[in-house]
Order: structure tokens, then C-alpha cells, then sequence
């Protein structure tokens, strides 16, 4: 079965990173979070990474880590921050973060933000593919999830629709 968000056609780091993560499954539906090692991965790589930690009862997911190219490409730091507590949380990250949540599968989005850049006193448009993998310490649960945002670059029959 397909979910609305399951990886189809990945671009390059996308596909980087879902060989590594299915690389640390080792049989298991998810890896845990200390099989994953961001050594392990290109350092062109890091800054487009963000971990979430997801706790329970009641259920609130905390961004830990946020990576500079993340940082600049929303205009905000929300390290320590929760989900729940910002604002700017659109319906389809909220989708794709549900259905990670819920499948314990890795998941893509390929996604179009708009942002208003005061440099050039003008909305920025910025389309990337957002990956999650989650991670778990029992094989069942979601306890982490590791993002990734990546730039995309659009192909020219794709400017026609800009």
C-alpha cells in the first residue's frame, strides 16, 4: 500500500539517505537512534538535518537539533522548541509528520515554501523535498525522527507552472 507521503522517484541525497537508514533497520521495522551516526554521512549533508524527539502522554514532538541550511531556509532557530508551539506548521508537514508517526516508515514531501526575504524586499520561493525517518528504541514506537530538507532544483518543463 502507498501512503500519501511514501518515497517516490527520490532526488539524489534523498536516496542517500534512505539506503543509510534502511541500512541501520538490520530486520527491524525502524532503527534505534544510537544506530545512526551523522559521521557516517557526507558533511555537505549535516546542515540540511534536523532531529525531532517525540515523548508520549500527552504526545509532543521536540525539535532537537536544526541544521544551519534549515535555520536559513525558515528564517528561525526552533531548536528546544515544540511542534505544537509554532505557528507556522502547515497541514501538509503536520500530514507527513502524522503519517511517519503512525507508519514508522521513512517518508517525502516535496514542498514548496514561500518567504519573505527583506534583502531583496521580496517573497522567496524555495522548493525542496522533506524527508523524515524515524527511529525507535522498542521497534514499535517512534521515539526520534530524523529530517531532512533538501533543495530542489526545478526542472524547466516545471517554471511554466511558477
Amino acid at each position: 500500500m502507498v501512503e500519501r507521503y511514501s518515497i517516490v522517484d527520490p532526488g539524489p541525497v534523498a536516496s542517500l539517505l534512505l539506503e543509510y537508514w534502511r541500512s541501520k533497520c538490520d530486520g527491524r521495522k525502524m532503527p534505534k537512534r544510537a544506530d545512526f551516526d551523522v559521521l557516517d554521512i557526507p558533511p555537505r549533508i549535516w546542515p540540511m538535518l534536523h532531529l525531532i524527539e517525540v515523548s508520549y502522554n500527552p504526545r509532543r514532538l521536540r525539535y532537537r537539533v536544526m541544521g544551519s541550511a534549515v535555520v536559513a531556509m525558515i528564517g528561525k532557530d526552533w531548536t528546544g522548541r515544540f511542534v505544537d508551539e509554532i505557528a507556522l506548521q502547515t497541514p501538509a508537514v503536520t500530514e507527513q509528520t502524522e503519517e511517519t508517526l503512525e507508519s514508522g516508515a521513512a517518508t517525502m514531501h516535496v514542498y514548496t515554501y514561500f518567504r519573505d526575504d527583506p534583502e531583496i524586499d521580496q517573497v522567496r520561493r524555495m522548493d525542496f523535498e522533506r524527508l523524515l525517518f524515524p527511529f525507535s528504541e522498542d521497534g514499535e514506537t517512534v521515539s526520534h525522527i530524523l529530517g531532512a530538507n533538501v533543495s530542489r532544483i526545478l526542472a524547466s518543463d516545471e517554471f511554466e507552472n511558477c
